[in-house]
């Protein structure tokens, strides 16, 4: 499997996977898991960020950060504010359950 998908991403790839929802965690509505892998193989910082997940039972703020952005990525939002990714998409034709979450639940779920 690492000559195809390469060292980083095998060792990344159960972070996403539990991040993204699993049997003990919630899912992000209407993002699967190919669209979370979509989004992390192309992001080497992403990738790391997963990989480093789990590492430690103290959070770092780095860690944050990269979540938030890899959140607003999931979401099709350029910016690196989960809040402001939310409010783009109330203000659009986005229906309440496709929302992203805010940054207070984004935290929490890690």
């Amino acid at each position: 499997m690492d000559e195809v998908l390469g060292s980083d991403i095998c060792k990344s790839l159960m972070c996403p996977h539990v991040y993204s929802g699993c049997d003990s965690t919630s899912a992000f509505y209407g993002k699967g898991k190919k669209k979370v892998y979509d989004v992390m193989k192309y992001d080497p910082e992403l990738i790391q960020c997963f990989a480093g997940l789990g590492e430690s039972f103290t959070a770092w703020s780095e860690l944050a950060e990269d979540l938030e952005v890899f959140a607003c990525k999931l979401f099709g939002d350029t910016s690196k504010d989960i809040n402001a990714a939310r409010y783009k998409s109330f203000c659009g034709t986005t229906s309440e359950k496709s929302l992203p979450p805010c940054k207070d639940a984004l935290l929490t779920a890690y």
